[in-house]
């Protein structure tokens, strides 16, 4: 009976897609207005809603051109934090509520570069204007247009169904939107697709094309000490990220025994009786250990239960051929 949803939805379809139409248009034609930092801007975007992998991907950007010998700044509206309105800058002792639980990860995972949170990016850079910034790395800019950039990279997740434009699907544009791309990312690909590459090149020939690909990492606790798991372990899991089940199936794929694995909503913070009901689980069931994942791990606050190990998996970010990625970059520095 799926097409009397697309019937019943079809209308707001279909506005939403001559919104948007309607946006692009007035930037690409001056009819809004446009500000420029005095630094390069590379922003990091998506056309679909969220789960693309845009999070590893900012953090490997920031890490490449720190090692390229640059010193960036992460910008971020920092999404669900309880002072919306405020900019600010992120430490890595700033509180997840106040500065997101996305921005406080890349602090803490990229600590030689600045992060910044604010209503706007533009708020956001404004808190760095005393700070020796190189370039600018815009996270989830793409619609961000207010904001003029040197580079659009644009991430599209080579899992995700056909790109269908909300609430038909999880599109926050069409596929026209390539034409503003100058670099096309495919994630969670170990190569790049050659029939996503044609659509790629259909719409925007200039465009170029590389794919990225995540592996888990080492497993930490909440304190950041290592954590020796071994394949066939059973422990416990939870997850607030826009697919709780794909980092439950990683772990499965590892070798380890979930024991009733708690999937949350995408940047939902775990409740305390959530929280001790999996203690009393892990405690039940003699578990060596809970895991999560990082942007989960910094949103914990609940008073730790010694006898039980709360740990979390770093992700590694595996670029096709990150030196073409380097030069690449190189172009708009």
């Amino acid at each position: 009976m799926m097409w009397i949803w697309y019937v019943v939805t079809g209308p707001f379809a279909l506005l939403f897609a001559v919104a948007v139409w309607l946006r692009n248009w007035m930037f690409d034609h001056g009819w809004r207005r446009v500000k420029r930092l005095d630094k390069p801007v590379i922003s990091v975007g998506n056309l679909a809603m969220g789960g693309t992998g845009k999070t590893p991907v900012c953090v490997s950007l920031l890490r490449i051109l720190v090692q390229m010998g640059y010193q960036p700044a992460l910008l971020s509206r920092g999404y669900g934090r309880r002072l919306p309105k405020r900019a600010l800058r992120v430490t890595q002792e700033s509180h997840w509520l106040d500065v997101g639980d996305e921005p406080l990860m890349i602090a803490r995972s990229v600590p030689q570069a600045f992060v910044a949170v604010g209503p706007t990016r533009w708020d956001a850079a404004m808190t760095l204007s005393d700070h020796p910034v190189d370039v600018f790395v815009v996270d989830d800019g793409f619609q961000h247009r207010q904001l003029a950039r040197d580079l659009d990279i644009l991430l599209w997740d080579v899992t995700q169904k056909k790109p269908t434009i909300f609430p038909w699907g999880k599109f926050r544009e069409g596929l026209s939107g390539l034409r503003r791309a100058d670099l096309v990312v495919f994630t969670r690909s170990d190569g790049v697709p050659v029939r996503l590459a044609e659509i790629v090149k259909q719409v925007n020939p200039s465009a170029t094309c590389v794919s990225v690909g995540f592996r888990p990492g080492v497993f930490r606790t909440t304190l950041g000490d290592p954590l020796d798991l071994r394949p066939g372990t059973p422990v416990g899991a939870f997850a607030g990220i826009a697919f709780p089940d794909r980092f439950f199936e990683q772990l499965r794929r590892q070798g380890f025994e979930l024991i009733d694995p708690l999937g949350l909503g995408d940047h939902k913070p775990l409740t305390l009786a959530q929280f001790r009901s999996l203690c009393e689980t892990a405690r039940t069931r003699q578990l060596p250990a809970v895991i999560t994942t990082y942007k989960d791990a910094v949103k914990l606050e609940h008073p730790t239960e010694s006898d039980i190990v709360i740990g979390f998996q770093e992700l590694e970010t595996h670029w096709e051929d990150e030196e073409r990625l380097r030069q690449f970059l190189l172009k708009y520095l």
